[in-house]
């Protein structure tokens, strides 16, 4: 269960890379270069019509998001968060996801910096968090 709640949100994230971020991202470089090019250009071409409908946030903040629910979703539904090693992989997961963009704020990793990031990651990294306490608590006991 847990890689299927880090794989499942991990999805539309990328298809919103592929078919609506730039070409110029270092993201399609490693596409190319791992012999993901024409599957790359696939879907894109096959996205492409729906690139007027979506709206920024989503294209620009939505990714990030879904990225930080994957995250806590799977630390809370595999460690109790009161544990000493729940404690540290949700320090890990908000180094990861917050610790990462507010590098970009001053400077100290590539990237842009987005005040939309955060506020999403903090959304949906919240509601992985809850989903995955929940989906933890309702387990059968092994």
């Amino acid at each position: 269960m847990p890689v299927l709640l880090g794989l499942v949100p991990l999805l539309p994230g990328a298809l919103i890379y592929i078919g609506f971020r730039p070409e110029t991202l270092i993201f399609v470089s490693w596409l190319e270069s791992s012999g993901l090019g024409e599957l790359y250009r696939f879907l894109r071409a096959l996205l492409g019509p729906a690139a007027g409908l979506m709206p920024d946030w989503a294209i620009y903040n939505l990714p990030n998001g879904l990225w930080a629910f994957a995250v806590f979703a799977v630390i809370a539904v595999i460690w109790p968060l009161r544990s000493l090693a729940g404690g540290f992989y949700l320090s890990i997961g908000i180094l990861l996801t917050w610790g990462l963009e507010l590098l970009q704020r001053f400077g100290l990793m590539p990237g842009t910096f987005d005040p939309g990031d955060l506020a999403m990651m903090a959304l949906l990294g919240g509601a992985g968090l809850l989903t995955g306490v929940v989906l933890r608590t309702r387990r059968a006991p092994e």
